[in-house]
């Protein structure tokens, strides 16, 4: 007997439903998306009982007329791709054409809609896809969809639901992330009866920011700056990544938006992550709201039912993309408080504000044969007045640093390090107005400024400093030859441990082998490090507890830098407490140390003074 049918068409559609429709949630993310291509600028949400018993969504796009408000629930109907070369340059956000199908599948729906040519509406009202009435009615332009009693007729779903309060917060994270994608559109999210999400529609990206992460996340970004650096990539980028103090716990605030839809991507959290490298401590990882565009040839975005996940034509293009930007603007932050520069610089104008409408996919499109820096000038054509010059980078020769020979204060010089070519800004010197007034608890530089106090962690600022030359140069230190060798005994997990790490370690400067089965002998060491700290050292590199949330080396590196730099509680005279302060304030890239933490704190004059009350 044959035992191969043909599925019945309504539990087809059933079937079809559960790869679209997960939650109430789904729902809501499909309905704004279709809403987004309808043109809106307005759309509304209401939920209740977390969408199990009622989603509304309404929106003031371009309606449908009365036969399209019934063909657009029949299964593949869409008005987003008629041919096979539509498929290979989607913009769209909804485009399968099984969104309503399958929604409609599963719970009860009214649809009301009308087009502004017509002055009457469009009535249907659909009960498990099935089409119960419909009929004319008076609406505003727009469409309004209300989903009721979604898994009624498949109660094996409903199981599967979290509570009421679960499912209400995944629908704010869609509608946030929506609110994100789509600056230019106000979102308004109704959570029982109560208004828990409202953007302006302004078309600025930080309102929208503000909006749906709130004030405190909001505070803590800085702009990312439009690369300046020759990048062989089809993808801009723009928009907030927080600053290396305030980065959170958690991935949780990381926002990627390609062509106006969020994204999950491993390789544009990686270029993110990659960017921040030895300037946030473990267990901390960047916040961003970044927006990408690109053209949509270049990009799969049908790899993912719910098409989160796209692919890169490039993805080492796109790494790149992302990477140099987030370099770029780290390094390109600036000093404490420009007040305190005396002489005017010539630095990187930044846009008064970031909005979506200066990136199209038209621009994305002509990337291959226009500069970035040709973007950059018309958002700022209006606002700047001098052309920062780009010089190419010259190799650096660096000697053993101590702590009484400091570099000088760079001439604010902004570096930015890519796979590409290397190129920096050239800005006048700055004469900064410091006076070093003394060193607290024998640790912190206390450094007055004209409009603010400083305090500077003297052993913190100092490792980054030497952490910065070693990671730079290719043979990070001139070792230094003992002429009597140390010989260190090691555990025995630990000397399994170093003869992993031996050749990594002798490439930062501390040449050492095994001596025995249970000593090494060390031989060489880095210039920048007392002796007396050697055998602390190597016992901490090779321990099996000694990793990094970098490279080895790096992490290497980290250790020496620590251990070189001047050690807090040590007495300091004022002339070495003003050339660090110095050169703290001056370099850009001075700002946390290689394990993250803060290297100073400032305090704004009129704060100190109202706490006089004066």
């Amino acid at each position: 007997m044959d035992i191969i049918r043909t599925l019945p068409s309504h539990v087809a559609d059933l079937i079809a439903a559960g790869e679209v429709v997960e939650r109430p949630a789904s729902v809501v993310k499909e309905l704004t998306e279709n809403s987004i291509d309808a043109g809106a600028d307005m759309i509304t949400i209401e939920i209740q009982n977390g969408g199990i018993s009622k989603i509304k969504v309404s929106d003031n796009g371009c309606g449908m007329t009365p036969s399209d408000a019934e063909s657009c629930f029949l299964r593949h109907a869409t008005s987003k791709i008629y041919t096979q070369e539509d498929l290979e340059a989607i913009i769209h956000l909804g485009f399968r054409g099984e969104a309503l199908a399958a929604i409609a599948a599963v719970s009860k729906i009214e649809l009301v809609t009308r087009t502004a040519d017509s002055d009457i509406g469009t009535k249907i009202i659909l009960y498990g896809g099935v089409i119960f009435s419909k009929e004319e009615t008076g609406c505003p332009v727009g469409t309004s969809i209300t989903v009721s009693d979604i898994f009624y007729n498949t109660p094996a779903r409903m199981k599967f639901l979290k509570k009421n309060s679960t499912e209400a917060t995944l629908i704010q994270s869609i509608a946030g992330k929506i609110a994100l994608s789509h600056p230019e559109i106000s979102i308004k999210l109704i959570k029982e009866g109560r208004t828990s999400l409202h953007t302006p529609g302004d078309n600025k990206l930080i309102s929208a920011i503000h909006s749906v992460c709130g004030r405190e996340f909001t505070s803590t970004l800085i702009p990312l700056k439009l690369s300046d650096g020759v990048v062989n990539s089809s993808l801009t980028v723009w928009g907030y990544i927080t600053d290396p103090s305030d980065c959170p716990p958690t991935r949780n605030s990381q926002y990627f938006i390609l062509n106006g839809r969020t994204i999950r991507s491993k390789t544009l959290t990686a270029a993110l992550e990659e960017g921040y490298r030895n300037t946030i401590p473990t267990g901390r990882f960047p916040g961003c709201v970044i927006h990408c565009a690109i053209d949509p040839a270049f990009v799969d975005v049908n790899v993912h039912p719910s098409k989160l996940e796209v692919r890169f034509s490039n993805e080492r293009d796109a790494f790149s993309a992302v990477y140099i930007a987030v370099c770029e603007t780290l390094t390109l932050r600036k000093p404490l408080e420009e007040s305190s520069v005396s002489e005017e610089k010539t630095q990187y104008i930044e846009p008064e504000e970031i909005t979506s409408e200066p990136i199209t996919l038209e621009q994305a499109a002509k990337l291959d044969t226009r500069s970035r820096t040709d973007l950059d000038t018309e958002l700022r054509e209006e606002k700047s007045e001098e052309k920062a010059e780009y010089i190419r980078d010259e190799p650096k020769q660096y000697k053993p640093i101590t702590y009484s020979d400091l570099p000088e204060p760079e001439q604010n010089r902004y570096t930015v390090r890519s796979p590409e070519p290397v190129y920096r800004v050239e800005t006048r010197e700055p004469e900064l107005n410091i006076r070093v007034a003394g060193e607290l608890y024998n640790t912190y530089i206390i450094a007055e400024l004209p409009d603010e106090i400083v305090y500077i962690d003297k052993h913190a600022a100092h490792e980054r400093i030497i952490f910065n030359r070693l990671q730079e140069s290719e043979y990070p230190d001139a070792p230094q030859v003992l002429i009597s060798p140390i010989i260190i005994p090691l555990p025995s997990e630990d000397m399994a441990v170093f003869h992993e790490r031996q050749e990594t370690i002798a490439a930062a400067g501390l040449s050492a082998e095994p001596f025995g089965e249970d000593s090494v002998i060390v031989r060489e060491i880095p210039s920048c490090v007392d002796i007396e700290d050697i055998p602390e050292l190597l016992l901490e590199l090779s321990s099996p507890m000694f990793t990094g949330s970098t490279t080895m080396r790096d992490s290497i590196l980290h250790s020496i830098a620590c251990k070189a730099a001047i050690k807090a509680g040590r007495s300091s005279d004022i002339k070495e407490l003003e050339d660090l302060a110095r050169v703290v304030l001056t370099k850009e890239n001075l700002r946390n140390c290689p394990h993250g933490r803060p290297i100073v704190l400032s305090v704004p004059r009129r704060e100190f003074e109202r706490s006089f009350r004066r």
